[in-house]
Parts: C-alpha cells; structure tokens; sequence
C-alpha cells in the first residue's frame, strides 16, 4: 500500500458523515492478506443496488488508494464478484479524473470481458456434455422405473396371496405374526449389541462441555455487548458536547471574523490615509527640491553679483583715486573751475549705505568732511570709499 491507513480511515469526529461503503474500502486498503470473494459480497450488493454509489466511493479515493484497489480486485481469489465491481467501474471510466487509472481500468475491463467469453463457451461445452449424459440417464431411468413398476406389481401379487392364505388358515397367520416379531426382535439384539455404550457417554460428556463453552461465550459476548453499549452511549454524549463546543468555537469564529473584518476596514482606512500622506509628503519633497534648486540658482546668482559688485567696486576705487589725484592737483594749481567740476562729479556718485553701515568711528567724520568738501569746494579726504 502506498499509504498509511491513517489517510484512509476518517477520524472521530466526522466517522457520522462517511458513507459505509467508503469506510468498508478503506478497512480493505489497510489489510495486507488476500480479500476473498466472500468478503467482496457486502460491496457487491450494495453496488448492484446503487451503481453510482460504487463509483462515486472509488473516485473519492486518491489515485495511489484506487491502484492498491485494483490490485485486490485483481487476483483470481476474488472471484466473480471482483469481476462485477470491475466492469461496473469500466462501463464509467470517465468519472475517474487521473488519466492512468482509467486507463488500468479500460485494460481490467477488456480482461473481465475476455475471461467471461472463455468461461462462457466453457460452460456452453460443459452443457452440451451434461445435456448428452442427461438424456442418457434419463434412458436409463426411464428403464429402472419399468423395473421397479414391474416389481412393485409382483410385491403387491405377493402380499395379497399371504392375505388370501391366512384369512383361509388361521394358525398359518399367528405362526405369521410370530416370525415377523421374532425377525423384529433379531433385528433389535444386533442393534443393541452393536450400541457403544462409552463411546455415546463420551460423545454426551463433550456435549456438555460444549455446552458450557457455548455459554461462557454467550455470557462473554453479551458482556461485551453490554460495554459496547455503554461505551457507545457515552462517545454519543461526547459528540453530543463535542457538538456543542463546536457550535461555540463556529458562534466565537464568527465574531472574530467580523472584527477581522472592521480591523481590514480600518487597516484600509489608514492605508488610504497613509497613501495621501505619502502623497503630500512626496509633494513636499518635490517642492523642498525646487525650494533647493531655487536656492542654489540664487545663491549662484549672488556669487555672480558680489563678484560684479567687487569689479564695479575695484572699478570705482580707481576712478575716485584719479578724481582725487585732479582734485588735489587742481587745487594747488588754484584752477578753481576744475575744482567745482570735481566737487559736481563727486555730488553725483552715489553714496554706499554698506559703507556708512559698516564704516569705523573715524571714517564717520572725514565722510562728513568730504561732502562738505565737495559741497564746499574744499580738499576731499584721502579715505572717503565710493
């Protein structure tokens, strides 16, 4: 057997719901000794009372219990009555799914209808033999019973010249009557002498014991019977609580189903929300990217415009120190014009607001002194910054 008949027999708790002939094969499956043709009888009623019901208990077996199945049903001991279980099973070959045990089903089949053709015109040589030898008896017979006719009617002509002798000689018929009980009595002495007395004490003796046997057993048996009968009373009222209980575990089943349930819901819930988060978050990285490019665009930009404003600077510091160099030159010169020019040039530059925010204590004043230099015509300091 390919498996364990742990596989095949079902458990405790659903032994109720398992048709009887699917338990019966699986009692089959576990045995390891050759099943009889007697013991395939139960089967075989209960498929020719219901077909479908045979089938139907050979397709719920898996495919490696179906092969053992045919290999019991296979060997010469299983009769006849295998034979029937096999062709029934081949005439519906096709609710068996697994493609090879239809196939080993087709081929029994064939093998089933060619050993019944054999057995057939075996039997059908065998009947013409018996009908030969039946006729030739009945010849026979039918001369026996002319014999036994004849004699009969010679038997009969006998008793009645007996009837006519000793109803005319009446001390003929009591010598008669003494024979005949005397020959009865012979036959009765060689009877007795014959009776074994100790053998029949024997047999008496062991009928007796055989009778106590048979009731110790019976004792024995309705013993077992009576805690069989408990027994069964009490795995009844076991499965009776058992049922309960299941009942319970379905009813408590059913409640963690439902809160199963409102927790997928919730789950669901916060999935969507932590989606749109995702979302929002994702956004928010999206805009702190382009707030970062931003930044670095503009930070770039502010590299590019100190760096203008350094050159621009550079630029301006020389063209106050050349306004500076004509300023000092022309005042020495006392080209008073020239001056004036200077001072209106130096009224148009533009006054740094970073410088004055940033200049020290001591540049405060010569600022001062320088707008009113220019405004005044006087010399500029050296330190004034553009």
């Amino acid at each position: 057997m390919s498996q364990s008949s742990n596989n095949r027999v079902p458990s405790n708790s659903k032994t109720m719901s398992v048709p009887p002939l699917v338990r019966l094969l699986a009692a089959f499956l576990s045995r390891r000794d050759v099943i009889t043709w007697s013991e395939w009888l139960p089967v075989v009623e209960i498929a020719a009372a219901t077909p479908q019901e045979w089938v139907s208990a050979f397709c719920t077996l898996n495919a490696a219990d179906q092969g053992a199945l045919l290999d019991l049903l296979r060997p010469s001991e299983a009769g006849p009555l295998a034979d029937a279980l096999l062709t029934m099973l081949a005439a519906r070959f096709d609710k068996v799914e697994d493609e090879h045990i239809r196939q080993l089903l087709l081929e029994e089949g064939a093998s089933v209808y060619a050993r019944n053709a054999e057995q057939c015109l075996h039997l059908q040589e065998q009947a013409s033999v018996l009908s030969e030898s039946v006729g030739e008896i009945s010849d026979r017979l039918h001369q026996g019973l002319d014999a036994a006719l004849h004699v009969q009617r010679l038997q009969e002509e006998l008793f009645r010249l007996r009837a006519d002798e000793n109803v005319q000689d009446p001390q003929l018929q009591e010598l008669y009557a003494l024979e005949t009980e005397v020959a009865r009595l012979e036959v009765q002495k060689r009877i007795s002498s014959r009776y074994d007395w100790e053998a029949r004490q024997k047999h008496l003796r062991q009928l007796q014991l055989n009778v106590e046997e048979i009731n110790y057993r019976k004792q024995s048996l309705e013993t077992d019977i009576s805690d069989a009968t408990e027994e069964e009373n009490a795995l009844t009222k076991a499965l009776g609580e058992l049922a309960e209980s299941y009942s319970e575990i379905q009813n408590e089943i059913s409640g963690l189903h439902n809160e199963v349930r409102k927790v997928e819901q919730a789950y669901s819930k916060s999935q969507q929300q932590a989606r749109a988060l995702d979302d929002k978050l994702r956004g928010a990285q999206q805009d702190i990217c382009k707030f970062k490019e931003e930044r670095a665009r503009i930070a770039e930009e502010l590299k590019k415009v100190e760096q203008e404003h350094r050159q621009f600077d550079e630029l301006r510091r020389n063209e106050y120190s050349r306004l500076k160099e004509l300023h000092t030159g022309a005042s020495s010169a006392n080209a008073r014009e020239i001056v004036q020019k200077i001072d209106e040039i130096f009224q148009l530059l533009p006054v740094d607001k970073a410088d004055e925010g940033f200049a020290s204590p001591k540049a405060q004043p010569r600022q001062q002194g320088t707008t009113q230099a220019g405004r005044g015509g006087q010399k500029p300091p050296s330190t004034r910054k553009p």
